[in-house]
């Protein structure tokens, strides 16, 4: 996950929806932080880098307009967070704070950097901070659409990361069907499930809420599938899917447990 990808907007469904259904649903282990939304005010609040001497957005670019009085306010350290208020033709920078969500140089871990963070917010008070919780088991803490997950141990990284993750829910994806899985029991010898390949090239199955017309069209004999049976879905075709949640992991997203919807046929 990007620092970019930060949200920052209040979450208005007030519904809780458990983590998990069941023990390490989602693979993820160890102590993990959780970073909270919160509201963004009218004008927005853009991520913005301080790098020690000036601001700068995401790309590098300098923000130039930035009065001197109002730089001299930020400590040396080297902080990534975002403007709250700020517009950028008119900024009002008297009533401009800055909300602080990691430290970009700081070589330690994330539950050190988190101490460095609360010492910070009470040394400057224009500078607000990210509620995160803590847990140490992730099946503790309940999530209503989004959340962020920050691992204890996890260092800071720019770009994508596998301890930086967006778990989100209710989500609707698409996938390429790049295989075919014999069922059980029942549907020995006919489709127990869709092999797919999402767009970012994680691979996943999906065997929920086929129908079972569906199923039967597949005929396996000796564990191959017999190429006369595909009259619906076939290698290539398009599965369209939805997932209560999905997990952005590296900037790769998994969808927990699909569900079928439909095929699309290339």
């Amino acid at each position: 996950m990007r620092a970019s990808d930060y949200v920052v907007d209040i979450i208005l469904d007030p519904e809780i929806i458990p983590l998990y259904k069941k023990k390490n649903q989602f693979g993820l282990r160890g102590e993990w932080y959780t970073r909270n939304s919160v509201e963004t005010p009218q004008g927005g609040c853009p991520r913005i880098l301080w790098n020690g001497r000036s601001l700068m957005k995401p790309d590098g670019n300098i923000i130039h307009n930035a009065p001197s009085w109002f730089l001299r306010r930020f400590p040396k350290t080297p902080l990534d967070g975002h403007l709250v208020g700020y517009k950028k033709n008119c900024p009002d920078w008297e009533n401009i704070t800055y909300l602080l969500i990691d430290l970009p140089i700081d070589p330690h871990i994330f539950k050190d950097r988190l101490y460095m963070m609360k010492k910070i917010q009470k040394e400057y008070s224009f500078i607000t901070m990210c509620k995160y919780t803590y847990y140490k088991k992730i099946e503790e803490c309940n999530f209503r659409e989004e959340l962020y997950l920050i691992k204890a141990t996890s260092r800071y990284v720019s770009g994508y990361s596998t301890t930086y993750i967006r778990l989100k829910t209710n989500f609707i994806g698409w996938a390429t069907i790049i295989g075919f899985v014999e069922g059980k029991r029942d549907f020995y010898t006919h489709l127990g499930k869709y092999k797919c390949k999402t767009i970012e090239g994680k691979k996943f199955y999906c065997r929920k809420n086929i129908p079972v017309e569906i199923k039967k069209r597949y005929k396996f004999e000796k564990t191959r599938l017999l190429k006369n049976s595909l009259d619906f879905g076939d290698l290539g075709d398009m599965l369209i899917y939805n997932s209560r949640y999905m997990l952005d992991l590296g900037g790769k997203l998994v969808p927990i447990e699909p569900n079928y919807i439909k095929i699309i046929k290339k």
